[in-house]
C-alpha cells in the first residue's frame, strides 16, 4: 500500500494515472490514451500538464482575465497579442524543473501536444486545431513547446471552433495539458 500526499496542484501526471482525473483535469486526448492504458493496449510513456497548472500559469502571468474575455468574445488582435505574451512568459520554477526531470525518464526526442478538454468527445473532435510539437529536445525547448502549445489555445480556429461548437464562445482548451474556462 502506498499513497501520495500533494499539497496544491500536481505539476505533471503520468499518463497512467491520467484516468480517474477525468476529461475536464486532463483534457481528451489524454483521457483517452489513459483509457488505453487502461486496456492494457500500448502506449508510449508520457505526463499530463492538468488544466489547474494551466489557469495557475495564466493567472501568475496576468493573462487570465485576458484569456477568459478573449473566449467570450474572440478577437483575432487579442488573440494575437494573447499568443505573444503566453509565448513571452515563463513557465512557473517548479514546473520547468518537473518537466527538465521528467525529459531526462522519457528520453531525448519528445512529442509535445495540447489537448483541448472537449477534444474526443462525442460530436468534438478539434482534429488539427491544437499545436504539436515533433521531435523537442529537453531542457529550454521542452519549454519552449510547452508554451506554444499552450498559446494554440488562442489561435483564431480554435477560437473560432469553439464559439461555433457551443455558441457561447466559451474558451475550451489543452501538453497533454488539460485547459479550460473554468470557474
Amino acid at each position: 500500500l502506498s499513497f501520495q500526499v500533494i499539497v496544491g496542484p500536481m505539476l505533471l501526471v503520468p499518463l497512467e494515472q491520467a484516468g480517474p482525473l477525468g476529461r475536464r483535469r486532463v483534457g481528451g486526448k489524454a483521457l483517452g490514451l489513459a483509457h488505453l492504458l487502461e486496456r492494457g493496449l500500448p502506449v508510449p510513456p508520457g505526463v499530463v500538464i492538468p488544466v489547474e497548472v494551466f489557469r495557475d500559469f495564466l493567472r501568475h502571468n496576468g493573462l487570465w482575465r485576458s484569456a477568459r474575455r478573449l473566449g467570450r468574445l474572440p478577437d483575432p488582435q487579442r488573440a494575437r497579442a494573447l499568443r505573444a505574451a503566453v509565448m513571452n512568459a515563463s513557465l512557473p520554477p517548479s514546473l520547468a524543473s518537473a518537466l527538465r526531470g521528467e525529459a531526462k525518464r522519457l528520453g531525448p526526442e519528445l512529442v509535445v501536444r495540447s489537448s483541448g478538454v472537449e477534444e474526443d468527445a462525442e460530436g468534438h473532435s478539434w482534429a488539427g486545431v491544437f499545436r504539436t510539437e515533433l521531435g523537442v529536445g529537453p531542457g529550454d525547448a521542452l519549454e519552449r513547446a510547452v508554451l506554444s502549445c499552450w498559446a494554440s489555445t488562442f489561435d483564431e480556429r480554435a477560437l473560432a471552433y469553439a464559439h461555433q461548437r457551443d455558441g457561447r464562445g466559451r474558451l475550451r482548451a489543452r501538453l497533454r495539458d488539460g485547459r479550460d474556462d473554468g470557474p
